[in-house]
């Protein structure tokens, strides 16, 4: 079974692409974590001058990681 790159958890079916939380090759997410994190950096991505927040984005979620 392949994991979530963002929460570690199984992946059911496909996984889907992390872009643009992870940039890894091959990493795949599941359905929630493209939901609720992956979803909305891409929003972020379409407005000029939301690197920061998506920066504040990344962190937030590499922190849950750890917990």
């Amino acid at each position: 079974m392949v994991k979530c790159c963002i929460c570690g958890k199984e992946i059911e079916g496909y996984g889907n692409n992390p872009f643009p939380i992870s940039i890894k090759e091959g990493e795949k997410c599941c359905d929630e974590c493209n939901d609720t994190y992956i979803l909305a950096a891409r929003l972020m991505l379409i407005k000029p001058g939301e690197a920061d927040r998506i920066k504040k984005l990344i962190e937030a979620v590499r922190e849950i990681d750890k917990q």
